[in-house]
């Protein structure tokens, strides 16, 4: 199903617009951001029934279908990853890890003792590496 986002013109004011375009029968949804060195991260892909987006602490889910909303979510620190398993959807920030169903529904959450440097995931589970060297193994 194809999908389109249009970066708009950038204006004076210090914020980003763009038209994001879910299918062809869909009405266009407009989208808006702050960053300035910071691109959106959009993940689709055929295992997912969703198509996600995310910006600074900013990530929706769009029903692939209808176009519409079926998730948003205001996170407490930047969106640093989005990750596609053949099971799961994985958000990164810098300091929380979420993992929901395909369909959109959340598995698992979990707040971190300090930033994260990095995620692999393996199966149902990933090894967060944090900034301080530790390394925790969490269930997603």
């Amino acid at each position: 199903m194809p999908f389109s986002v249009k970066l708009l013109e950038q204006s004076k004011f210090p914020r980003k617009f763009a038209l994001l375009t879910v299918n062809e029968s869909a009405e266009p949804i407009a989208l808006c951001w702050s960053s300035e060195a910071v691109e959106p991260q959009i993940v689709l892909n055929d295992w997912t029934l969703l198509l996600w987006f995310g910006i600074d602490q900013q990530v929706v889910a769009f029903d692939k279908n209808s176009g519409k909303i079926k998730l948003a979510l205001s996170l407490i620190s930047n969106l640093l990853e989005m990750i596609v398993t053949e099971k799961s959807f994985i958000l990164r920030n810098e300091l929380e890890i979420y993992s929901f169903s395909l369909d959109g529904f959340l598995q698992n959450f979990h707040y971190l003792p300090e930033i994260s440097e990095s995620i692999l995931i393996n199966d149902v589970t990933a090894s967060v590496t944090l900034i301080d060297g530790e390394t925790l193994s969490l269930r997603v």
